[in-house]
């Protein structure tokens, strides 16, 4: 069974920031939706990043990055709201004592079993990631890049 959940990325009516919609939160952690083709943290092309945006919806919170997250994928993205909580997950971390799991979710059913390669590409023109895979029999393909 596949749920298709659609989570919209609202803003702010005073400054027009976007809300990021949050999807748990407690003991000085949130779990928020980072949509497809914003960056994590700030970087080069000056997007406005998951970082800064989580800073304005907690402006009296020391927000700081669990983890990360590739600007093309969307997904639950853990942080901090304080140093002992960030420090507390970076442990966690160190410790390998936290189980990632990536899910896609696709159109149709394969015709066969096929495992799919990526590999991240720096695009020296847009100052972009490119992530590329292919598929390791077969004809197909796919690629997501970093824009919006």
């Amino acid at each position: 069974m596949c749920v298709r959940a659609t989570f919209p990325v609202t803003t702010s009516s005073t400054d027009g920031i976007p809300v990021l919609p949050v999807l748990w939160e407690e003991a000085g952690l949130v779990a928020i939706h980072k949509p497809g083709g914003m960056p994590t943290q700030p970087d080069q092309s000056a997007d406005m990043d998951v970082l800064r945006t989580v800073q304005r919806m907690y402006p009296l919170a020391d927000v700081g990055l669990v983890h990360r997250l590739d600007r093309p994928v969307s997904g639950a993205l853990i942080v901090a709201l304080n140093t002992l909580a960030l420090a507390g997950m970076n442990a966690l971390f160190r410790e390998h004592q936290v189980r990632k799991t990536y899910l896609a979710i696709v159109e149709g059913v394969p015709a066969e079993t096929f495992t799919l390669e990526h590999r991240i590409e720096q695009d020296g023109r847009w100052r972009k990631a490119r992530d590329r895979c292919e598929r390791r029999s077969g004809q197909a393909s796919c690629e997501a890049d970093g824009t919006r």
